[in-house]
């Protein structure tokens, strides 16, 4: 999750204060530090003639006595990218919902090695990112259990207990087994597939979200690609040796 949206952790984001004119980020189209300047947004609504139409329209604003739905846009200084976010809800209880509508949430790679029933979850999880803080969390608590099937760790009685099992059994350099463990002890995460069937409600924020992300694109590297990279080094290394060995009996 890009820095600038890290900032709203712990309460409702409003990409206005992200995205808006003359505010400095990260562009969520080509990932380069930039300013956002204005960018022009002709209505998408028809006109509504009549003396009395049943909302009201200014600019990129629609709205009844009760309810309102707002548009904002922007472009990045550098990529010329288009920025939009939308902003509803009912005008008389509380702020407005936020969300950013385009670019549509932006998928994750994922290295070739990793697994397909694992990257397939993990792709979707990113994208869900800017839209559905919870749905994001679950998918990527899947994409966790998946990644223990696949090193063979052990059913437990949940997740928290698999994740001990496997920080036990693998070294994992020091950061990224403290974040994992850190990842266990996120209570809303672990226990948020539960959550679904009992019907409490856990709150999972857009950094909580994103870390896990992170977490997971680390374990990817440690676990799949960095091994294939070594073993390519090994074998490379080998075959010098034979060719240098071969050399040496032929002279």
């Amino acid at each position: 999750m890009p820095v600038e949206e890290q900032k709203f952790f712990g309460r409702m984001m409003d990409f206005e204060e992200i995205y808006g004119a003359d505010i400095a980020g990260k562009c969520p189209h080509c990932d380069r530090d930039t300013r956002f300047i204005s960018a022009s947004m002709p209505s998408p609504f028809p006109s509504m003639g009549g003396s009395s139409p049943p909302a009201t329209f200014y600019g990129q604003r629609i709205f009844t006595e009760v309810q309102s739905v707002s548009l904002g846009a922007s472009q990045c200084f550098l990529c010329k990218g288009l920025i939009v976010w939308l902003k509803s809800g009912d005008r008389n209880q509380g702020p407005l919902t936020s969300m950013r509508i385009w670019p549509i949430g932006k998928e994750r790679s994922v290295p070739e090695l990793v697994p397909p029933a694992v990257a397939q979850v993990y792709k979707r999880s990113s994208r869900l990112l800017d839209f559905d803080n919870g749905a994001c969390a679950a998918f990527a608590r899947t994409c966790l259990e998946k990644l223990l099937d696949d090193q063979k760790v052990k059913k437990g009685p949940n997740l928290a207990t698999r994740i001990t099992t496997f920080l036990e059994s693998h070294k994992l350099p020091g950061e990224l087994h403290l974040n994992l463990d850190k990842l266990r002890e996120m209570g809303n995460f672990i226990h948020l597939n539960e959550s679904f069937v009992t019907g409490d409600v856990l709150e999972i924020s857009p950094e909580e979200a994103g870390w896990a992300l992170d977490i997971l694109a680390d374990l990817f590297e440690e676990l799949y690609v960095r091994p294939k990279e070594q073993q390519e080094r090994r074998l490379a290394f080998d075959a010098k040796q034979i060719e240098t060995t071969r050399n040496i009996a032929g002279s």
